[in-house]
């Protein structure tokens, strides 16, 4: 009964998952023909972005192939992938379905609220969960190597982010050798360090096999990202009074709670890289992503041991052998297997497989984007550099369609220079920076986010050589004031 239940939950997060619009992501830079340099004119001279990341091919080959709504599709069947994954490593531990299922739900929920954070690297995401998942595997088999073999090439061929799971193994490793320092004898499910040497070559491995070899390595480390690149300009360190901040605060008070009350262990490798991405997302809230599904792996043992185990009964009965089982005995598993299928029926996913009306565009794009300022922009195309966020150049590169010169965007970040990024930041922090800054590079349009860049909207309203044109709830638009009273006279005289 329990796996039924099970099944209904999973097909309610399949379709709630399956509706989760596209938000702030690099993705629409691929899904447009408008080529980096002729939008993103900084970066011109540039090396692009890494063509031989398998996620950008595939993205775009989708988009080229069904379009905006079926990038959407992708990600959302990406995404729902990832809990199915982190619902069997949750599950491994204590062969609870429910609990396991109750678990996955809490990730899926904030997919909801962490979409912008998520879908920019949902590939990246589902390697993470198919690496936690493989290493709760108890059998100590070759199979477990070789599926981490397979995982980490997959995962350094498709996103940057391949660092994050050689530092799983390698902290399984030393999570494995205290442990054994210790003399801890908990339960047998723990593996013995040579065998997490064999995972953590197997890794490595893996990672091997990429068209650069030990140079996407260092393209992919922190150190290198620190050293030579302009994105540790754009860490945002967490703030505990902010949503994100709320939810990692109190996931280290249930966290530090639950091994006061539980007389279970901690799998030592999980808990190693989760005490060093803890501390990283202090840093920088991006590594909230590798966070939460570690997390809701990690606890899964103190939670078995906590909650009382509502299905006793159930497992108490005897397993039927092959020939005492008959046909009603898999009635559950076929109800289940209807229940899946209708959830996909139901999901904007079954349309490439069984037909069906196409969503409406409303619903495949967050209303977070800047929608009303990208039609406003369409409208009258500004002559000039425009001046924008990180996180909102990707979607006016799309919406725009080539009548435009932007800044810099999540996409085009790689191929951006560092001295660039630092002008950025000094022109969003407070101060008179910004005039410096806007004289330099020769803004002529200010597209500004309402709520994150107030401080920069104050000042360009009070400045007299900018003008207010254009203000809904998401963003505000701002033009030279000289350009605006050139305009006035070709308004007026069209308007009669």
């Amino acid at each position: 009964m329990t796996d039924l239940l099970s099944a209904i939950l999973f097909g309610l997060l399949f379709v709630a998952i399956s509706y989760v619009p596209l938000a702030v992501s690099p993705i629409w830079s691929l899904a447009t023909d408008v080529t980096q340099a002729s939008a993103f004119p900084l970066t011109a001279g540039m090396p692009e972005t890494q063509p031989s990341l398998l996620t950008e091919a595939v993205f775009v080959k989708v988009r080229s192939w069904g379009g905006i709504r079926a990038l959407s599709d992708l990600c959302s069947l990406v995404l729902i992938v990832s809990c199915g994954a982190i619902f069997l490593a949750a599950k491994s531990d204590h062969q609870r379905p429910m609990l396991a299922m109750m678990s996955t739900l809490v990730f899926g929920s904030l997919v909801w609220v962490m979409a912008s954070i998520l879908q920019p690297a949902v590939i990246g995401v589902l390697c993470w969960s198919l690496l936690i998942w493989v290493n709760t595997w108890k059998k100590s088999t070759w199979s477990q190597p070789i599926a981490v073999a397979v995982i980490m090439m997959v995962w350094v061929n498709s996103h940057p982010s391949f660092s994050i799971g050689l530092l799983l193994l390698l902290s399984q490793l030393i999570g494995t050798v205290i442990a054994g320092i210790n003399k801890s004898k908990q339960d047998h499910s723990y593996h013995s360090w040579w065998h997490s040497v064999i995972l953590l070559e197997a890794g490595f491995l893996g990672f091997l096999i990429n068209p650069d070899l030990m140079n996407r390595f260092w393209d992919g480390t922190m150190l290198s990202v620190i050293v030579q690149r302009p994105l540790i300009l754009l860490w945002q360190p967490l703030v505990m009074s902010s949503s994100l901040g709320i939810i990692m605060g109190s996931s280290w008070l249930f966290v530090f709670g639950l091994s006061r009350i539980s007389n279970a262990k901690f799998h030592p490798g999980f808990l190693t890289t989760w005490l060093i991405l803890s501390v990283g997302v202090c840093v920088t809230q991006d590594l909230l992503i590798w966070y939460l599904p570690l997390t809701i792996v990690l606890i899964q043992p103190l939670l078995a041991d906590v909650i009382p185990k509502w299905d006793s009964q159930a497992g108490s009965k005897p397993l039927k052998t092959a020939e005492e089982l008959t046909a009603s005995d898999f009635r559950y598993t076929w109800i289940s297997l209807l229940i899946i299928w209708l959830a996909f029926v139901f999901s904007p996913v079954s349309r490439h497989v069984i037909g069906g009306k196409p969503r409406p565009i409303e619903q495949v794009i967050s209303q977070s984007l800047p929608l009303g300022v990208a039609k406003h922009l369409r409208k009258s195309p500004p002559p000039g550099q425009i001046f924008h966020s990180v996180e909102w150049g990707d979607w006016l590169n799309y919406s725009m369609t080539g009548k435009h010169r932007l800044f810099v965007s999540q996409h085009s970040l790689p191929s951006t220079p560092p001295l660039v990024m630092i002008d950025y930041r000094e022109a969003l922090a407070r101060g008179d920076a910004w005039e410096t800054v806007f004289d330099r590079y020769r803004f002529s349009t200010a597209v500004l986010s309402v709520e994150n860049q107030a401080d920069l909207v104050k000042a360009l309203r009070e400045s007299e050589n900018w003008t207010e044109t254009f203000e809904d709830e998401q963003g505000i638009v701002f033009h030279l004031s000289s350009l605006v009273k050139k305009s006035e006279p070709t308004q007026e005289s069209s308007d009669e």
